[in-house]
């Protein structure tokens, strides 16, 4: 239930305002629930209210004062009339939107002055957020009517079918190049490539805008407003597709916020065809910078519902909640004054708790990507220009860290919903305050380092099979323990069993040779015993290679292969690996320790260490001893590790998917096992815990951007 009186309803009370005559009245259903919606075609600005407000709204005149007409309205309604509080927020932002009109013998300085006052912070806030302009360059709706029939094929089934034909073929070519696409990434900020990012830019950009003009305009909307915007200081297209507002039907206001990256996917998924088809120069690498913003762009800023491009509105769109941002950012604020300021007169949002859920929750993500996205910009600029990188970033400090503060003190001193709380609210904010910088500075907290690994026997042997052959049989189940010499697997060979016969016939042959001419023609023997011979080393070496088939255990312990029982009937050639075994009596974990963690432990003493291992991470085990080699390298103890095995750790893609991008240092720790309990654990991966002295989050956070400035910018 919405407050009926305000302490600063007199300064509105006497105004005398109206609705420009100019304004056009369309009723809207959002979410079930009926809307009035005025736009004003002079300026192409759009509202939104209830349409108990626009009761209020339609009986302003300029004959009589606000005060009067709200009088008016709680007479003749008073269960729907809009409290004093709604009623002078709707005229604020009515003023703001230029919608009012006011005579001129009023006192209206009140609200004009509230009005100026957000102007002047919405002009401010488009400064700070690296300096966004908006340059119009005329009306291009006459132009784009004239092609209405065109839009109809555009994005008519034809189209569709089309589209998707392209964009598929497009996905399976980047599929396919992968590897030279994300390798050719590493040149994108380079100078001789930044006019061909812009040039690419440009086109596609142009493009996406007008798929949004084009898509209002079949839709039988009109498209008043188009020009270039400043954006990171880069000229980028814009056109004004405000008019899908008035659109009745939800799918068509959804698709004119879809169709910019309709458009933008397919001219992308043409350029990734022309660059797969290009020699090297200029046209392929305009192609990739095209890609390059027609993907990446499209996923990190356009779809993402986070940030306010066409993601954010598409949502808006489909939930029928227009301004998503604005309602989530008043719920967090109504919840911070009510807990922290204990605001209990302030007038709740209106909705239900499953919508108050959603628009915190909302109103945090944003948040939280909106400093992701900037940083990971500033980052990648800093890549290849430092100095650029360093100046973003003091200004983004100044406006995380000096302009919140400036918000928080003059909302404090001049918010008139804390008129009554100002200094418990000062108070609460003084406390908290001082409460986060001693927690920061001043409180230990645990300081630990992790680092992926692998489990390793300290006594293990390979199983390899010293002859080709196909497996027949398995002997000895993967796990159970076995002794040294005994049969594990046995192997098959046909061709070495022929061979086999075929040098016994050989053998039987020569001997009967040598009963024929032992009495006749001596002067034959030494070339028969000479033949023997050869044939008698081939037979043991064959008959070697047959027992060869079968495959023994090298050493005392328990056999390791657990995908043995699937290789029947599978051929291996000679020196294939079949399995291990391992010993169960002392086990060592290889990490891998990034070069910012090493100091910590070439510096610090570390007081802790356990090791958890992936599928079981709710068993801890100890660690005995550990060391640390002094010395970086390059080859992982494991390419399960890798990315290409399905670790963490950053790998190339030549080679045995063991050698990493970045050097490391190597960590073995001696665990503590008890193999009734463990076992196998040979080849386990996991992660292993260093616990250091425990230090302010503070300290923390310096020394952690201290190795960070170090290693990538070597400051």
């Amino acid at each position: 239930m919405s407050e009926t009186f305000s302490e600063s309803w007199h300064r509105v009370a006497s105004v005398r305002t109206a609705l420009r005559p100019t304004i056009t009245v369309r009723k809207r259903q959002f979410r079930g629930r009926p809307w009035v919606v005025l736009h004003d075609p002079y300026n192409n600005a759009w509202f939104r209210v209830r349409p108990e407000a626009y009761a209020f709204l339609a009986r302003l005149r300029l004959a009589v004062t606000v005060d009067e007409v709200w009088q008016s309205c709680l007479k003749s309604d008073p269960d729907n009339a809009p409290g004093q509080p709604e009623a002078m927020r709707i005229l604020t932002q009515l003023a703001q939107s230029n919608l009012l009109t006011f005579d001129a013998a009023s006192d209206s300085g009140r609200l004009a002055e509230q009005s100026r006052k957000r102007k002047q912070q919405t002009r401010r806030a488009k400064w700070m957020s690296f300096l966004f302009i908006r340059i119009p360059l005329g009306d291009p709706d006459r132009w784009l009517q004239r092609y209405r029939a065109l839009y109809g094929l555009v994005f008519g089934r034809v189209g569709l079918v089309i589209w998707l034909a392209v964009v598929g073929l497009g996905l399976d070519t980047a599929v396919r190049h992968w590897h030279a696409l994300n390798d050719q990434s590493a040149n994108l900020l380079a100078p001789d490539n930044l006019l061909l990012l812009y040039l690419g830019m440009a086109i596609v950009k142009s493009v996406h805008e007008w798929g949004h003009a084009a898509a209002c305009t079949h839709y039988g909307g009109n498209v008043h407003g188009w020009g270039v915007m400043l954006l990171l200081f880069t000229p980028l297209p814009y056109v004004d597709a405000t008019a899908s507002w008035q659109f009745r039907a939800k799918r068509q206001r959804a698709f004119v916020d879809l169709a910019g990256m309709y458009c933008e996917l397919f001219i992308g998924a043409l350029a990734l065809l022309l660059w797969v088809v290009s020699p090297p120069g200029l046209v392929r690498s305009l192609a990739y910078n095209m890609v390059f913003i027609a993907t990446v762009s499209t996923v990190l800023f356009n779809a993402n519902p986070l940030l306010k491009f066409d993601g954010y509105y598409l949502l808006s769109d489909l939930l029928d909640v227009p301004n998503l941002q604005t309602r989530a950012r008043s719920r967090i604020r109504y919840w911070l004054e009510r807990l922290l300021f204990a605001v209990n007169d302030t007038t709740a949002p209106p909705g239900t708790r499953r919508e108050e859920a959603g628009f915190l929750f909302y109103g945090v993500a944003a948040a939280f990507y909106k400093v992701f996205i900037t940083v990971g910009i500033i980052l990648f600029v800093s890549e290849q220009y430092l100095v650029l990188g360093w100046i973003m970033a003091a200004f983004l400090l100044v406006q995380w860290l000096v302009v919140p503060p400036v918000k928080l003190v003059k909302h404090i001193t001049t918010s008139p919903r804390l008129v009554r709380k100002r200094r418990w609210a000062a108070t609460v904010t003084i406390a908290l305050l001082t409460g986060l910088v001693m927690v920061v500075a001043m409180v230990p907290m645990p300081m630990r380092v992790t680092a992926p690994g692998i489990v390793e026997a300290e006594v293990f042997r390979r199983v390899v099979n010293a002859a080709p052959g196909s497996m027949r049989e398995v002997v000895v189940a993967s796990g159970e323990r076995v002794e040294a010499g005994q049969p594990l697997v046995r192997l098959i060979n046909p061709e070495l069993e022929a061979e086999i016969a075929d040098a016994r016939a050989q053998w039987d042959q020569v001997l009967a040779q040598e009963r024929m001419i032992r009495s006749t023609r001596t002067a034959e023997m030494a070339t028969i015993r000479r033949r023997k011979q050869a044939i008698r080393e081939l037979l043991d070496h064959q008959r070697r290679r047959l027992r060869d088939l079968t495959v023994t255990a090298p050493a005392t312990g328990i056999w390791v292969a657990p995908q043995v029982h699937r290789m029947t009937e599978s051929w291996f050639q000679r020196g294939s690996a079949l399995g291990m075994v391992i010993s169960l009596d002392r086990f060592r974990f290889k990490a891998v320790i990034a070069q910012e963690d090493a100091g910590y432990l070439f510096h610090e003493h570390v007081q802790g260490l356990e090791v958890r291992l992936h599928g079981r991470a709710e068993q801890v085990i100890p660690v005995t001893s550990h060391r640390l080699t002094p010395y970086q390298k390059e080859t992982l103890p494991s390419p399960a590790l890798g990315w290409l095995g399905g670790g963490e750790i950053a790998v190339s893609q030549e080679g045995q998917g063991d050698t990493a991008l970045e050097p490391f240092f190597l960590l073995t720790a001696d665990l503590a096992i008890d193999p009734d309990h463990l076992q196998p654990l040979h080849g386990r991966t996991g992660r292993i815990r260093l616990t250091f002295e425990d230090r302010p989050l503070g300290v923390q956070g310096w020394q952690a951007l201290r190795q960070f400035l170090q290693q990538r910018y070597l400051l």
